[in-house]
């Protein structure tokens, strides 16, 4: 059985896909994406996103994972609430995109 209207799964995908998307909880990890945006002082990378949601577990007691939150993040920028803000580097030196709330 497919669950239609599964968040951010293909059609084509398994059915664990489609559980495990049914279980997510799409708006606590969009909220956390723009908390650790609003407080940060520069914009920030996905990883970096990541980074900061594990150092406050106090102030969100969800756990996401670093692929939920930077789903999230995608689905807040094609919402027009998060921004491309500049370039910064991985944690392997690698260029990527910087992410700021959207003004």
């Amino acid at each position: 059985m497919v669950y239609p209207g599964s968040p951010n799964v293909r059609s084509t995908d398994p059915l664990t896909s489609h559980e495990a998307a049914d279980l997510s909880d799409t708006a606590a990890s969009q909220l956390e994406v723009m908390r650790i945006l609003e407080h940060a002082d520069r914009p920030l990378s996905d990883g970096e996103i990541y980074r900061e949601h594990l150092a406050a577990p106090v102030l969100n007691p969800w756990s996401f994972s670093d692929s939920r939150l930077r789903t999230a993040r995608h689905e807040l920028e094609l919402e027009g609430r998060v921004v491309a803000a500049g370039e910064g580097r991985t944690s392997k030196g690698r260029r990527c995109k910087t992410w700021a709330v959207a003004s």
